[in-house]
């Protein structure tokens, strides 16, 4: 994305207009009727005093902060009382990342986009996509194709242009992955689990039972750099949501994980935020789930020893988080997430040079059936074999 020099001016009370104690309705659970009067000025009304003057609109926005809002539908969010000119933050959105976010869902991307598509010259939004002329020329996409994806990464420019702020980054001009992990929580006591030498290679083979201290606490920050420095180089931008995006989240200990149990994941929490609101996110993100073990038939095969499982041409995957240390779980990723990007060749032209498995035959590539512990990153094969049209679903 090109680089914008931008001089953002916020009116705290030191431009003569920030003020706080403002009395107007219940500042725990605010009616947005209450809001909009605030935001509003009612000239005919000497008794409703003006905290956003008229005059000030076409060169200032307004951020109001409250404890609560009595929005039934996103009461724990900002909300917008006019698109790119106002809107309100709760309390619980009030750390320095929460307000950037704010700043960025509703201020910035309300100037981006036009929710009315086109105005009445038809020059404001000329193919109607509802990205804005201005910014179609900013992001350097086709101002007159409505239906594009200018970096053919799979995810549409209004959809990345919608998401190019805090926290989601993305950009409609290179190609971006995003992957959302969830995993379940810390375990402390002793247990058997089984592992297979390519978990454990250092063990000179599969090693039937380990008896051992074990946690499963999430995809670690080494693993994460790994495996984004991975795709980095190849100019993709992969971006792991563990909690910072808001999806992320611990889920439930099980002591083992059917195939059933898995697609259930899914729908219980990829599907749903874990404040309780619908996910934006089916059709963009994979989903990754780091359980204790997987156990039973998975696609009609024993999951005995494999520590982990992708979906050919999918959006899922799972992780034993047991399964070994950071550059361990690093390069298995980098194999169950290739079974998503890459497939096998039925489905695939580009993967001919895999094997029916889905498995490549190179000894230095994550995808190879045996997963080493080398530095992860595909062969060039891999690389060049990666689907994007089946890196985002719909």
């Amino acid at each position: 994305m090109p680089k914008v020099e931008i001089s953002l001016h916020i009116d705290d009370g030191c431009l003569g207009g920030g003020e706080d104690d403002i009395t107007e309705g219940d500042s725990e659970d605010l009616a947005i009727s209450d809001a909009i009067d605030i935001y509003d000025d009612d000239p005919n009304n000497a008794n409703d005093p003006a905290h956003f003057l008229s005059e000030r609109k076409p060169f200032f926005s307004y951020c109001l902060f409250t404890e609560g809002i009595n929005n039934p539908d996103d009461p724990k969010n900002a909300y917008t009382l006019e698109a790119g000119k106002a809107f309100v933050l709760p309390v619980d959105k009030c750390s320095a990342s929460q307000v950037a976010e704010g700043f960025g869902n509703y201020l910035a991307f309300h100037n981006l986009v036009d929710s009315n598509t086109k105005d009445a010259s038809g020059k404001n939004d000329s193919d109607g996509d509802g990205l804005k002329n201005w910014a179609e020329g900013w992001f350097g996409s086709d101002p007159n194709d409505a239906d594009k994806d200018t970096d053919e990464d799979g995810i549409d420019d209004l959809w990345e242009a919608e998401h190019s702020f805090y926290p989601y980054e993305a950009n409609p001009t290179h190609k971006d992955i995003f992957v959302e992990v969830d995993w379940m929580p810390y375990y402390s006591g002793w247990h058997w689990s089984y592992q297979c030498k390519w978990f454990c290679p250092g063990l000179g083979g599969i090693s039937p039972f380990h008896y051992g201290f074990y946690t499963s606490d999430g995809m670690s920050n080494d693993a994460a750099k790994d495996v984004v420095k991975a795709f980095s180089k190849k100019d993709i931008t992969l971006h792991i949501d563990r909690g910072g995006m808001g999806g992320g989240e611990s889920i439930d200990f099980e002591s083992s994980t059917t195939f059933d149990e898995w697609k259930d994941m899914y729908d219980d929490h990829f599907f749903i935020f874990p404040d309780g609101s619908s996910s934006n996110r089916i059709g963009v993100f994979h989903y990754c789930t780091m359980v204790n073990k997987l156990t039973g038939n998975w696609w009609g095969k024993d999951s005995s020893g494999w520590g982990a499982a992708g979906e050919y041409n999918g959006d899922q995957i799972a992780i034993e988080g047991g399964a070994g240390d950071s550059v361990d779980i690093a390069n298995i990723f980098m194999h169950e997430i290739g079974h998503n990007i890459i497939g096998v060749e039925s489905t695939n032209p580009l993967a001919v040079h895999l094997d029916n498995s889905g498995h490549c035959s190179n000894n230095d590539c994550p995808l190879q059936s045996v997963v080493t512990d080398g530095k992860p990153g595909y062969c060039s094969n891999c690389w060049n074999a990666i689907d994007f049209t089946k890196v985002s679903w719909g």
